[in-house]
């Protein structure tokens, strides 16, 4: 499970957002390579949560892969993702190759044949399951705030843009 490289239009867009918030990068290049300092400059600035989200939306989206790429997030050459084989195909996957290949059993040929599909596939399923949490957040969010109709809060605005603005 990867992040590519960032788009130079996000980097370009985050780079302009920082300065017009007037946050200091530090004299950080805003590239790919430094993704995982800036998080770490921002780390203890009151604004930490929604610079890290800024941050976050620079970055494309997480997918599996069959071939060894660069973590852009982590910032990574040498990256796998698993947690727990009882929540996710992939973790399953990646606990097979490494339970063989500690046992020097190892079949190449098998999985350079199946792992392309697989981490399509994988990429597409968390995918679709991302979208359906963000819809059933978004309706339980409604019925929740459905009751609190006419009274005022304090919101902190994480992003906005054509169609939706964020609030927390």
């Amino acid at each position: 499970r990867t992040h590519g490289k960032p788009k130079d239009e996000k980097l370009e867009l985050l780079s302009k957002t920082l300065s017009y918030l007037e946050i200091d990068t530090w004299g950080l290049d805003l590239n790919a390579w430094n993704i995982d300092k800036l998080l770490e400059k921002v780390k203890w600035h009151e604004k930490e949560k929604a610079l890290s989200a800024l941050i976050m939306r620079t970055l494309q989206l997480a997918k599996y892969t069959h071939t060894l790429e660069w973590h852009h997030w982590l910032a990574l050459k040498n990256y796998s993702h698993f947690t727990s084989p009882i929540r996710r195909y992939p973790d399953l996957q990646i606990h097979r190759i490494i339970k063989e290949t500690i046992k020097w059993d190892i079949d190449k040929m098998h999985y350079n044949s199946i792992l392309e599909e697989i981490a399509q596939n994988c990429s597409l399923r968390e995918q679709r399951a991302e979208n359906i949490e963000r819809k059933i957040n978004t309706l339980c969010h409604i019925k929740y705030l459905e009751k609190k109709i006419g009274q005022h809060f304090d919101w902190t605005i994480m992003m906005i843009n054509e169609r939706w603005t964020q609030v927390e």
